[in-house]
């Protein structure tokens, strides 16, 4: 499910599948043109295939201890 987002004025594609076909602020959609994908939020389920692959993935974070070692001091 979708919807445009917040700001997106509502527009109707002149090409393709959903030629012909207008939409707009507050509606709810089942699909929505292809490379359209950016002025719309998903709405539950989960994310398009398109938005998982520009997703980053997560990076290791590796914890560092910082203070006096024993090898750092010379053994001391």
């Amino acid at each position: 499910m979708y919807r445009l987002k917040q700001g997106q004025e509502s527009f109707t594609p002149v090409e393709g599948p959903f030629a012909g076909r207008t939409f707009a602020p507050g509606k709810v959609y089942d699909q929505i043109p292809p490379g359209e994908e950016r002025r719309f939020d998903r709405i539950g389920g989960a994310p398009t295939p398109a938005a998982a692959e520009k997703k980053p993935a997560k990076a290791e974070i590796k914890k560092t201890v910082s203070g006096p070692s024993s090898e750092k001091n010379g053994g001391k």
